[in-house]
Order: C-alpha cells, then structure tokens, then sequence
C-alpha cells in the first residue's frame, strides 16, 4: 500500500495528480495542500475526522462491512493528500468514496441508493424538510456530482485501488500469537484509526500491530516476547517492537 505524497491545490477543477505512493512524515503532513491554503493543522485533523465518520454513517444505512468503509476512508484520506479541503466538498468526496469503495470490494450499492442514504444523513445535519425523489432536479444534480467526483477521485488516487488493511495482519497475529483475549480491543481501535492519518504513516502490519500493543496495555496483559516456531516469530516481534506507531496511534486517537 502507498500513499501519494502532498501536491498542489488549485482551482476546483485543477486536480492533482497523484505521485509515486510512500507513507508520509510528520513533516509531510503538516505541508499538505489543505495547509498551504491556509487550513490550521488542527481543522484538518477535526475535517478528517468528521469525513470519516460521514463515511462510516453512510456505510452503516447502507448496510456495507466494516472493509468497504475502511477502503472509502483510506480514499478520502489519500485524495486530501493531494488536494485540498478548500476547494472540495468534503462531504462530496466521502459519498462518492463509498460509491467507489463499495464496487473495489465487491459490495456495489446502486448510485441511488448512494445518494438517498447522502441526502438522508445531510437533511438530518441541516434540518432541510426537502424531500428527495428520482424526478427531482436535486437529485440528478447529485447523480451528476458524484459521477463527476467519481473521476476526480480516481485521478487523485492515480486509479491504484488496491487497499492492504490492518484488519488481515491482526488476523494472522492473533492465529499464531497467544493474544486472542485482546483481539476484540484491538479490533476496535483500528475502527477508529481510519478516522485519522495513521494509514498514511504506517505500513498495516505496524498498524496492526500498534493496535494490539495498546489493547494488552489496555486490558493489563503482556504481549509473548517469543514464538517456539521460528517461522512465526517475525509475527510476535512485529506485535512487540511497534512502539513508534503504537505512540502514534496512542497521540491521534487521544488515549
């Protein structure tokens, strides 16, 4: 999985594109297009937040799994890296990443649907009475928009679609590490990572990892220091040596 690196921003139509993917610095971050037009570094982080819990609502009226809204977050999250949340919608972008994320994973929602769980959860954070209905001029608006960002999105992401989650190396970790106790913990906190800049910074196994680091301190165990199979003990180490994302994740999820 790579992560493009922060580009230009410029006007609503003057998309970037994205370049050769790596996991970002702090420093990297910190001069994202969004910064450079004069966001503070704390309102990108709240903005971030809120797109990815949009995301995981509409996710949930959609009845997608937990993987499909993970995708859709690591989209919205790789797109801002190269544009910026001055010039687009971010409300927009996290639609139309679910839109995308459902047909990468294999759980396609139709474009309606898409647009009827939107508008549903914008009514009820604007208090608009409108109603919404396939003859209406909203929402074929809203088809048009989302069509449209739909390319936006696939040319900021530079059309690699390929999304390795931390999910699947918590998985194998748990089967060859004596830790199923705190699988559920960890499971949780890596619901709530996609909420921020981890997936950016890290590759998912230290994720993962990080993950469980913090789920056996939380439940006041101790994560094995060795595996009798030597074929495994890259696993255990992974899980016990991970303290710089574990610290990481620790600081954005505010523990």
């Amino acid at each position: 999985p790579r992560v493009p690196r922060p580009g230009c921003s410029r006007g609503t139509m003057a998309v970037a594109r994205a370049a050769p993917i790596v996991f970002l610095s702090d420093e990297e971050l910190n001069n994202s297009p969004s910064r450079r037009d004069g966001i503070s570094a704390e309102s990108e982080k709240k903005y971030r937040r809120q797109t990815c819990s949009f995301v995981q609502d509409l996710g949930q009226i959609l009845r997608l799994p937990q993987l499909t809204t993970a995708t859709a977050s690591v989209f919205v999250h790789r797109f801002y890296c190269v544009n910026s949340l001055k010039y687009f919608d971010r409300h927009d972008i996290a639609c139309t990443a679910v839109f995308l994320a459902g047909k990468v994973e294999e759980t396609p929602k139709k474009l309606q649907e898409v647009i009827f769980a939107y508008h549903r959860l914008r009514k009820g954070e604007n208090g608009s009475p409108e109603e919404l209905t396939e003859e209406s001029a909203s929402f074929w608006h809203a088809k048009d928009r989302i069509l449209k960002y739909e390319r936006v999105l696939l040319q900021a992401l530079g059309f690699d679609l390929s999304i390795e989650h931390a999910y699947t190396h918590l998985l194998k970790a748990v089967q060859v590490i004596p830790c199923r106790e705190y699988a559920k913990v960890a499971w949780n906190f890596l619901n709530d990572s996609y909420r921020t800049t981890v997936c950016l910074q890290f590759h998912p196994r230290v994720v993962a990892a990080a993950a469980l680091y913090l789920s056996s301190k939380i439940e006041k165990g101790k994560l094995p220091q060795k595996h009798p199979d030597p074929e495994k003990e890259k696993e255990v180490r992974c899980a016990s040596f991970s303290l710089r994302g574990a610290s990481c994740l620790l600081r954005e999820l505010r523990l």
